[in-house]
């Protein structure tokens, strides 16, 4: 349901309520009763809306920092790889990485 159309509707009902004033019985108690539970399920199911999309976003989170994290190491590997592979180079071909 659209936030603003029920909360328009609502807004009538309480309205409805209010020109009763000078008239409230039991009915109108009853009545405000429904409005008042209509109004908690609305919030409540906005709020269950709210919490999953958190929840999304928490776990799209991690998995990027999982990713992040995977990345990083496969930068470290490939740096560990790149220095075997010169220190091999140097043991074949002596002097090529000699220093002054």
């Amino acid at each position: 349901m659209d936030a603003s159309a029920s909360a328009d509707g609502v807004a009538a009902r309480l309205e409805a309520l209010q020109s009763q004033c000078a008239c409230w019985t039991l009915e109108s108690d009853r009545q405000l009763l429904h409005v008042l539970q209509d109004m908690s399920q609305e919030l409540l199911a906005s709020l269950d809306g709210c919490r999953a999309a958190a929840d999304s976003v928490s776990s799209e989170a991690g998995a990027a920092a999982v990713r992040v994290a995977a990345t990083a190491s496969q930068f470290r590997l490939l740096s560990h790889t790149r220095f075997i592979q010169q220190v091999r180079c140097c043991e074949v071909v002596p002097g090529v990485f000699a220093g002054p």
